[in-house]
């Protein structure tokens, strides 16, 4: 029973940090930009930790089994046994997206060998039973959206009419950098001659 170094809960700072840069290393590894002989040895106990955990969950076990069988086998805590699950699905992906995938790929191999074997039978149904399928499972049947030409759109132009003198006053404010909106400006105004009903 091998121990995953840096897992103790003493120095919990410390642990995050490992994991981290086992992590990117790891990924590393995966992009063929090192080679696993170019791990350490607590990577590469990190990367087996990594593997055993997807390995479990492709099986469709349940998340509490693959941490009880990591804290078991490894050694490691509880929170640490988490991270090396959610590790293993950022570097192999969602098992639910790749059991999909995996189904599809599946039902697009099935109706290929039913359409040969129609075909040899010089059976034209289902021949045609088997191209429904294979449409439905490789969805070329669906239109991809029709998105507008970007290149050719031009931006919306807007025509503002603006009162004698209000663009010299606004180009001036400009000028002075930041413009408070909120600052109360001195407007000429034209005072009226108060009528009866303002008097009553």
């Amino acid at each position: 029973m091998s121990r995953i170094p840096g897992d103790s809960p003493k120095n919990v700072e410390q642990v995050t940090t490992k994991k981290l840069t086992y992590f990117e290393r790891i990924q590393r590894m995966f992009r063929n930009e090192i080679e696993e002989s170019d791990l350490s040895e607590d990577e590469r106990k990190y990367l087996f930790a990594v593997r055993m955990a997807y390995g479990m969950m492709m099986e469709a076990h349940s998340t509490s089994y693959v941490v009880g069988v990591l804290i078991k086998e490894h050694n490691v805590a509880q929170r640490t046994a988490y991270n090396i699950i959610n590790d293993a699905q950022r570097i192999f992906g969602q098992i639910q997206q790749t059991h999909k995938e995996f189904a599809r790929i599946q039902a697009i191999e099935m109706a290929k060998f039913l359409w040969a074997t129609a075909k040899r039978r010089q059976d034209v149904k289902g021949m045609n039973k088997a191209l429904e399928n294979f449409i439905r499972a490789t969805g070329i049947d669906r239109l991809d959206p029709e998105l507008p030409d970007f290149e050719r759109l031009a931006p919306s132009l807007n025509i503002l009419m603006l009162p004698e003198g209000m663009e010299d006053m606004i180009k001036a404010m400009l000028t002075k950098g930041v413009v408070n909106l909120n600052a109360t400006q001195d407007a000429e105004y034209v005072e009226l001659p108060a009528t009866n009903s303002d008097k009553g």
